[in-house]
């Protein structure tokens, strides 16, 4: 019997998906100001210079706070990996719950977008922004696989393996896994206790990047039964551990 409660919930996925079919797949984001060139100039320009940065950042941060609009000046609409991964597992639930064929034929459907969408430089499944990104250490190129993003690749295709299961889904999953493994940077700093960075080739080392990489490969681990993932994973939580403050916050660069 369900109760009240999830019938209103039930219904406003309902309601959601039925806006999604009308509205389309593609949308402006909430990066989009920054994706510009426009905007990777003030973002770089902000790292200089913070004083001067701020006076060519603030039409972007007002635009962004009071006119959302304008997102369709600076970028055109757009997909992003994240966003067709979580689509992926959410009809991959409703499939479940509802046991509707039209649920699982738009999973498989993001799932196949994903797999046309992956960076395709590089031999093992991964995902990037399909944009350019200023950072503080420089330009990251569209199509540059992120560690931040990968994961939730890999979890749309072991979420509708689960409950769907299909070979070509697990050998992308094990794909992914070798590439967070062996693609994202992995460098001692102490005893048992690796950091990674965000990308292949970045040079820095990042607390969260560690944090999503020691995730994706856990799941692995359990996945596949392969020590040399859990054996990563266990170094990159260490250095996450080790970096906590006193407080028990992170600090965020």
């Amino acid at each position: 019997m369900i109760s009240e409660r999830d019938k209103k919930i039930l219904e406003a996925l309902i309601q959601f998906t039925d806006w999604l079919e009308k509205f389309g797949e593609i949308s402006q984001d909430h990066q989009d100001f920054y994706a510009s060139w426009i905007g990777r100039y003030s973002k770089k320009l902000y790292y200089k210079s913070a004083l001067l940065g701020k006076v060519v950042v603030a039409p972007a941060v007002f635009c962004e706070a009071f006119l959302p609009f304008t997102r369709k000046l600076f970028h055109p609409p757009m997909r992003l990996p994240i966003s067709d991964a979580h689509f992926a597992m959410g009809f991959a639930m409703m499939y479940k719950l509802l046991k509707k064929e039209a649920f699982l034929k738009k999973c498989k459907h993001f799932l196949d977008v994903l797999e046309k969408t992956r960076c395709v430089k590089f031999k093992n499944y991964c995902w990037g922004y399909p944009f350019d990104w200023q950072t503080k250490g420089g330009t990251i190129p569209q199509g540059t696989p992120l560690i931040t993003t990968t994961p939730y690749g890999y979890e749309a295709f072991e979420l509708a393996y689960d409950i769907c299961p299909d070979e070509k889904w697990l050998k992308v999953m094990r794909s992914v896994a070798d590439h967070a493994l062996y693609d994202i940077d992995d460098k001692e700093i102490a005893t048992d206790t690796n950091s990674c960075a965000y990308y292949p080739n970045a040079g820095y080392l990042v607390i969260n990047a560690s944090s999503y990489r020691a995730g994706l490969l856990c799941k692995a681990f359990k996945r596949f039964n392969s020590d040399e993932y859990l054996v990563a994973a266990r170094k990159n939580v260490n250095f996450v551990i080790q970096s906590q403050n006193k407080d028990g916050s992170w600090p965020y660069a």
